[in-house]
């Protein structure tokens, strides 16, 4: 991923948000035109602000696409396991209710 410059904005035929992209990737200089989709989410994009790309490791200046953010990786999933196996560990450390007040 880079991030690039927004140049211009523009609409395609179809009315949606085109950008004029530049960016530095690989030790060269690339301008690209980003559509921003069907449905592209509601954003503040403006000239002179940035636009995060992805592009292709084959032709970075011409095969780019547009990623509105990153997910969120793998953290959720690493807590949600962290938690589960705190828990696990709390409920085996309980005392048994089998031999609790129980006398020999």
């Amino acid at each position: 991923m880079v991030d690039a410059e927004v140049v211009g904005i523009s609409y395609n035929g179809a009315g949606r948000r085109v950008y004029d992209v530049r960016f530095a990737v690989a030790g060269r200089v690339c301008s690209a035109r980003v559509d921003s989709g069907s449905n592209p989410k509601p954003r503040d994009v403006r000239i002179g602000g940035t636009s995060r790309l992805r592009y292709s490791a084959s032709d970075p200046c011409q095969k780019v696409r547009e990623t509105i953010a990153a997910g969120p990786g793998p953290i959720p999933f690493i807590a949600a396991v962290v938690a589960l196996g705190f828990w696990v560990g709390v409920w085996r450390l309980r005392p048994s209710r089998s031999t609790a007040g129980r006398s020999d």
